[in-house]
C-alpha cells in the first residue's frame, strides 16, 4: 500500500499546497483532524476504540504513507458503520490503508450514505456485519462510490447480504 499526494502540478511543474496536511498516530488525532479540505497521513498503525462520524465533510482524504492499519478493538458497538460512518453530502477518499476488524448492524468498516466515496489501494480484513447482517466490509447507500485496487479478505454478513460490499441504490465502480 502506498501513500496518498497532497500536491498539484500547474503545469509548469510548480507544485502547490491544496489543502491542509495533518498527520495522525491516534485514534483521538484522527478522530480530531476531520475537517473539510484536509489530508490526513496515518503514520501508524491505529486502534478506533469508536466510530468516526464524517458529516458534511468534503475534500477530505485520509492516506498513509507508511501502508497503516487502523483496527477496530470491538469494545463498542455501532448500528451502522463500524468505524466510519459517512453521510450527508461528503465527500472522502481513502487510500494506502488497512482496515480490520471493523463490526456493525450493517457497514462493519463503513457505512456510507448520500456521499461520494473513494477507496484507492485499502484492504479490507475480517470485518462482519450482523444483526440485520449487510456489508460485512462496507455498506453504500443512495451514494457514488469508486473502489479500485482494494482488496475484501474473510469480510462477511451474518445474512449472507454482501460480505465484502453491500450496495444499494448507488452508483459504485469496482476496478483492479
Amino acid at each position: 500500500r502506498g501513500g496518498g499526494g497532497w500536491s498539484k502540478d500547474d503545469g509548469e511543474n510548480e507544485h502547490r499546497q491544496l489543502s491542509s496536511n495533518v498527520q495522525a498516530t491516534t485514534f483521538s488525532a484522527l478522530s480530531s483532524a476531520i475537517a473539510n479540505d484536509v489530508t490526513i497521513d496515518v503514520a501508524s498503525d491505529i486502534t478506533f476504540t469508536g466510530v468516526i462520524t464524517i458529516s458534511q465533510i468534503t475534500g477530505l482524504t485520509i492516506c498513509s504513507s507508511v501502508g497503516a492499519t487502523m483496527t477496530s478493538d470491538r469494545s463498542f458497538s455501532n448500528s451502522n458503520g463500524g468505524m466510519f460512518y459517512i453521510e450527508s453530502g461528503s465527500d472522502v477518499t481513502f487510500t494506502g490503508l488497512g482496515l480490520t476488524s471493523g463490526s456493525a448492524g450493517a457497514g462493519g468498516c463503513f457505512y456510507i450514505t448520500g456521499s461520494t466515496v473513494e477507496i484507492d489501494d485499502v484492504d479490507l480484513t475480517s470485518c462482519y456485519a450482523s444483526a440485520y447482517g449487510a456489508g460485512g466490509g462496507m455498506y453504500i447507500l443512495s451514494s457514488i462510490g469508486i473502489v479500485s485496487c482494494s482488496s475484501f479478505k474473510s469480510c462477511t454478513a451474518e445474512h449472507d447480504n454482501g460480505g465484502g460490499m453491500f450496495i444499494g441504490s448507488s452508483t459504485v465502480t469496482v476496478s483492479s
